[in-house]
């Protein structure tokens, strides 16, 4: 991979992620979760639909379930 990673510069390094929830009770039947997702993707370029290189954001996803 180290090959790759210098000659692609696509990155490759690491990639961190985070989930953070919380659980509500809002009767004896019915519950409530809000959900938060960071992702900090390792590969720090992708393919567009034109077949250029564009650079790839921190991904982040908010969630809420019933």
């Amino acid at each position: 991979m180290p090959f790759l990673r210098q000659a692609l510069n696509v990155g490759l390094e690491k990639e961190d992620a985070v989930q953070m929830y919380y659980n509500a009770a809002i009767t004896r039947w019915l519950t409530a979760t809000l959900d938060l997702q960071i992702v900090n993707a390792a590969f720090t370029k992708a393919l567009d639909s034109s077949g250029q290189l564009k650079d790839v954001n921190t991904a982040v996803v908010a969630g809420l379930r019933t």
